[in-house]
């Protein structure tokens, strides 16, 4: 036979469970608040190591851009240009009366009718063209004048001295 149970001990069977129960949960609790102290941890470190590597990745990116302005300004320069065109492309700066033969045709193509074009004057510059003092180009005048034949019966050009 089963024996009955007092309204005593009922009363201390449900304070046990209860203190069982508090007891579990206290522990569940404290055991998730530890999880989340540890995640935590790991996720603040893991986020100082990424941005180690984003503050590094930036400052090689800025210096990388700074060299790449750098060799752009040297690259692009006037003097730059203009050496490569005189000495690599032996290239001369143009003179009006160089100019003054061409003339673009109705078709888009360029004549070189001596007559359609009027030689324009060294008093008047070109706008796209630098102006050259007097005296540089009356020494090229003289230079192409006073050229003489080579000995195999070409006439020799005069190699026209660079601006510094």
């Amino acid at each position: 036979m089963e024996k009955k149970r007092t309204k005593f001990e009922d009363q201390v069977i449900r304070r046990r469970k209860r203190k069982f129960f508090l007891g579990a949960a206290v522990l569940a609790v404290f055991l998730g608040l530890c999880y989340l102290f540890v995640w935590e941890r790991v996720y603040t470190l893991r986020l100082a190591e990424e941005n180690a590597k984003t503050r590094q990745r930036v400052h090689y990116l800025k210096e990388r851009s700074q060299s790449l302005e750098f060799e752009i300004n040297q690259l692009s320069s006037v003097k730059r240009i203009e050496d490569i065109a005189r000495h690599d492309l032996a290239l001369l700066p143009a003179r009006e009366v160089q100019l003054a033969g061409f003339t673009m045709s109705s078709r888009g193509g360029i004549s070189t009718d001596p007559g359609s074009a009027k030689p324009k004057t060294r008093e008047k510059p070109q706008a796209s063209a630098k102006p050259q003092k007097a005296d540089e180009l009356s020494k090229i005048d003289k230079q192409q004048k006073t050229a003489r034949p080579k000995a195999n019966g070409k006439a020799a050009t005069p190699k026209p001295k660079a601006r510094k």
